[in-house]
């Protein structure tokens, strides 16, 4: 399969570039479809593309075509089967709401997470984790909320977590 054409190079759009559309769990390269193969209970979203390796029923959604990334083909993230997606979905409810509040924090809420676990900036986002990045994640959150919070919301403002 061809790697997507991206027009511009924000750090989500090089985050999805790095993603191979290989499939981790068994080799296989993974094939463009719509939502009507992956959800064909789902009408809604029959006209989303997604990639998807059918023998591991592992998928990964795209980014609508927009300014930021023109085309539809550009992966949310990484191939995942149904165990990693439930831990991404766990993830994303322990660590969005220390951002959510604002979106003005969101990239703090990152940062902070990267030192956190000890990975580059780039490298930090949800949608390319494992299972155990995203197990490290949860519990992260649950024991950093208030230290994330006291340094983004505190007197010295929003960017006091460098």
């Amino acid at each position: 399969m061809n790697a997507p054409i991206i027009p511009r190079q924000s750090r989500k759009v090089r985050l999805a570039i790095k993603q191979e559309l290989i499939c981790p769990y068994c080799g296989n390269e993974s094939e463009l479809v719509t939502g009507r193969t992956i959800y064909p209970h789902r009408r809604d979203l029959y006209d989303r593309l997604f990639y998807h390796c059918a023998p591991c029923e592992a998928h990964v959604g795209c980014h609508r075509a927009s300014k930021k990334y023109g085309v539809e083909t550009v992966p949310l993230g990484r191939l995942a089967n149904a165990e990693l997606r439930a831990l991404k979905i766990k993830a994303h409810e322990a660590f969005d709401p220390l951002w959510m509040n604002s979106r003005q924090y969101r990239g703090i809420a990152y940062r902070w997470l990267a030192d956190k676990m000890r990975i580059p900036l780039d490298d930090c986002h949800i949608g390319l984790f494992n299972e155990d990045q995203c197990k490290q994640v949860f519990m992260l959150c649950q024991s950093g909320q208030d230290t994330l919070l006291l340094h983004s919301r505190g007197a010295n403002g929003p960017n006091a977590y460098r």
